[in-house]
């Protein structure tokens, strides 16, 4: 994912894999649990937000800007998992779920990626 057509390729494919899999996952009685597995990747998500990259430097307040939005996104997705377990949508859950988790791992991978680039380029230095 270092061009733009390959991030868009991978997003499209994500999308398109998330959507297909949360149809096929096993609709659990209790809703709330799956809703719970959506929000534990939100409170660590939080915390590695912005998840930095060696193209695109930012300065301290984008940085902040960044983490507030991640903070107001990750509430909004909350209130709706908990308004759509009310309502019942078991599939709408897991779909949000997923999709929580997907972002989660991406942001794992491209987090060790960085490191591992600052490490390049100390050692080039």
């Amino acid at each position: 994912m270092k061009t733009y057509g390959g991030c868009l390729a991978c997003s499209c494919l994500l999308v398109g894999s998330v959507l297909v899999t949360s149809r096929m996952m096993p609709v659990e009685s209790n809703v709330w649990m799956t809703g719970i597995r959506g929000v534990i990747p939100l409170i660590f998500m939080n915390r590695m937000v912005p998840v930095l990259h060696s193209n695109r430097p930012m300065k301290q307040k984008e940085i902040d800007r960044c983490r507030k939005k991640a903070r107001t996104l990750s509430v909004i997705l909350t209130a709706a998992m908990i308004l759509f377990g009310a309502c019942n949508k078991i599939r709408t859950v897991i779909l949000l779920s997923e999709t929580i988790w997907v972002v989660f791992i991406f942001m794992i991978l491209g987090e060790a990626d960085y490191r591992r680039a600052v490490r390049k380029q100390a050692k080039e230095r």
